[in-house]
């Protein structure tokens, strides 16, 4: 009889979440700023425009957003008596003096290619970097397997061994994920997602991408989709995947990245429990909602089409996930969700990224769920919240 919940497999999380600089208001190019390519032993590097932060990836998000703090601390340092800031908005426009001071490096487009799983191929950008003077600010999200990083070459007498912690034991030499011969080395749930781009991609723009769209909301997100962060749209990578539809809003406060790493970890083990047949969770959601639908939502950012899909698969969501304590969305955290979306991300987040992220010293017991079950269940019980169903509809008109 195969299990009715989702199963629990260490998933690595990673991320390369890009920023502005400013002066006075005014963009700056990263290239100016960090005058010898990047600080904190490369934690910060510049991304054209852009500056790019760098985090050790982990299988724990309260890990990872300690290793996103270290990266603000690293700005805070550098930026001390500076008359600069870091700018976190997703699309800004760099003002024509500015923008023709920079080099020929720095006017390119920063990313490599990347390719959209709902066409086929690679995408193009379909406008000019030198004349084009909007920049974005991606939040892509990677994912891999658990220890990777301290994997090597295979022995012979290793080479079959996996767990839940290391992917392959005995290792030094890194392995390209999507050139090993599943004949010859035995996978776990975890590898199987990962490989399996044609049912992962779309499960996160199901799962992620189509959410985010209820909190990332407004003119300035949309417009960063004319360029990057289509739905569908990645990249392979030797250890997983880079999901690259999200933007940076998730920068703004620590419970934010842990909503979205969980909402990763929890497409992951749907995708990698459907391969080896543990549950009906993918098959159900994928029978409940149109892929069109969500397709739509994610790339003209429309509030009312991901909130009538995010209703859909909310049912599936809360059968199949139970974890409290590991995935973003469950029946624990379900109305405390609605509400923070009927609030708005201003409301919750008003401190200071940078003073907010630098503060962080540990990240446990302060991410998503503590998050619910504190300031955002406090607030419905102080301001006497009763039909958060009601509020969560009227947005989306």
């Amino acid at each position: 009889m195969r299990q009715k919940y989702l199963s629990y497999n260490s998933v690595s999380f990673g991320c390369d979440p890009e920023f502005f600089f400013e002066d006075n208001g005014a963009i700056v190019g990263a290239e100016k700023v960090l005058t010898k390519g990047s600080i904190g032993n490369k934690r910060v590097i510049v991304d054209g425009v852009q500056a790019e932060m760098n985090p050790r990836p982990n299988t724990c998000r309260a890990n990872l957003g300690v290793a996103i703090a270290d990266c603000f601390r690293d700005m805070k340092t550098f930026l001390r008596g500076k008359q600069l800031n870091m700018n976190f908005k997703g699309t800004i426009e760099v003002k024509d003096e500015e923008f023709e001071s920079l080099s020929e490096k720095s006017k390119e487009f920063g990313c490599a290619p990347d390719y959209n799983i709902y066409k086929h191929c690679k995408n193009e950008i379909k406008v000019n970097p030198v004349l084009y003077k909007k920049r974005t600010a991606g939040g892509h999200i990677h994912l891999g397997i658990a220890g990777y990083n301290a994997i090597t070459t295979i022995t012979t007498k290793n080479r079959h061994c996996i767990s839940s912690k290391r992917f392959l034991r005995g290792a030094t030499n890194p392995l390209n994920l999507h050139e090993l011969d599943e004949k010859e080395y035995t996978l776990t749930n975890v590898p199987k997602a990962l490989r399996d781009i044609d049912k992962l991609i779309p499960m996160l723009d199901i799962i992620i991408g189509n959410t985010c769209v209820l909190i990332d909301r407004g003119i300035n997100s949309y417009a960063r989709r004319e360029i990057y962060g289509k739905a569908g749209d990645y990249r392979l990578t030797p250890y997983g995947v880079e999901y690259r539809t999200l933007s940076n809003f998730w920068l703004r406060a620590y419970p934010l990245m842990s909503f979205v790493m969980g909402l990763a970890r929890t497409a992951v083990m749907i995708v990698g429990d459907d391969i080896v047949n543990l549950n009906d969770c993918r098959k159900e959601i994928m029978k409940a909602i149109n892929l069109d639908n969500i397709k739509t939502a994610i790339d003209n950012n429309s509030f009312a089409l991901a909130r009538y899909n995010f209703l859909k698969i909310v049912p599936i969501l809360v059968k199949y996930v139970d974890r409290l304590e590991s995935f973003s969305i469950n029946s624990h955290t379900l109305e405390k969700f609605k509400h923070f979306v009927n609030m708005g991300i201003d409301y919750w987040f008003k401190d200071n990224p940078i003073e907010h992220w630098s503060s962080i010293t540990d990240g446990h017991h302060i991410g998503w769920e503590s998050f619910c079950k504190g300031k955002i269940a406090n607030d419905i019980y102080n301001n006497k919240v009763k039909n958060i169903d009601a509020d969560f509809k009227a947005l989306s008109h």
